[in-house]
């Protein structure tokens, strides 16, 4: 290393804490907190906003929190260890580059079959398939659009909850973490029966476990605050986004 920079395995000089040229992209971005209740072991969180806070608890000393000892958190630790390492890299990458942190997301292809099954693809071979409930003319073979809306919300605050643990050492394993999302929902709004209905979701609830780490209530209302603030699902759901309209 020299003058900040070092060489990879193609004799390429870049930045130090940058494993990649290419774009990454970092969670650290400033979120308003969600409302969070603390409510029989479970955190409930509704999607309507209060004011920031001081989010995340701290280590209480050097090194890993963890209630485990073993191989298995051993094992674990790892893996913690690549998370965080991953997510400070990007960090400082995008602090260094911010010019680089905005993009267009990678696109989501749909393409109407028979009986409203619809098969969706993307740039990376990513492939999925959606289907509508029998009762608005669909046969449900697969789950519906909805639901994959709320599996989205529900896997995507689980994994930033992982992020979150990794970069404050707290340690999870496999199960600790649960994330339910449930919503309500008018079907007048979907089949246009009435203009004053939204065919939206009208509330969502995100319902989130954690165990086996020990922490108290406060600091596991702010770990789930955090994944949720900074969830971009549940953040797109929140507050109004543009969309335009392309007839290709």
């Amino acid at each position: 290393m020299r003058d900040g920079t070092v060489e990879d395995e193609t004799g390429t000089r870049r930045k130090r804490g940058c494993d990649s040229p290419g774009r990454r992209r970092a969670y650290g971005r400033n979120r308003v907190g969600s409302s969070v209740r603390f409510s029989r072991n479970r955190l409930v969180a509704s999607i309507e906003r209060s004011p920031p806070e001081r989010l995340g608890a701290e280590p209480s000393g050097p090194g890993r929190r963890s209630s485990r000892s073993g191989c298995h958190s051993l094992s674990y630790h790892l893996a913690v260890s690549h998370i965080g390492d991953s997510v400070a890299r990007a960090s400082a990458y995008l602090t260094e580059h911010p010019d680089e942190a905005r993009y267009r997301d990678s696109a989501a292809v749909a393409r109407l079959g028979a009986n409203l099954h619809v098969d969706v693809t993307g740039p990376g071979g990513e492939a999925i398939a959606t289907d509508m409930p029998r009762g608005i003319g669909g046969e449900a073979t697969v789950p519906s659009p909805g639901w994959l809306f709320r599996a989205a919300a529900a896997s995507c605050v689980a994994a930033l909850i992982g992020i979150r643990a990794a970069t404050q050492g707290i340690d999870l394993s496999p199960g600790d973490v649960e994330v339910t999302v449930d919503s309500e929902s008018d079907d007048r709004g979907i089949l246009g029966l009435d203009d004053s209905i939204v065919a939206g979701a009208l509330s969502m609830k995100v319902v989130v476990r954690i165990t086996g780490t020990g922490l108290g209530t406060e600091a596991l209302e702010s770990l789930a605050r955090w994944a949720i603030d900074h969830c971009p699902v549940v953040d797109t759901a929140a507050r109004p986004v543009p969309v335009e309209l392309v007839l290709a």
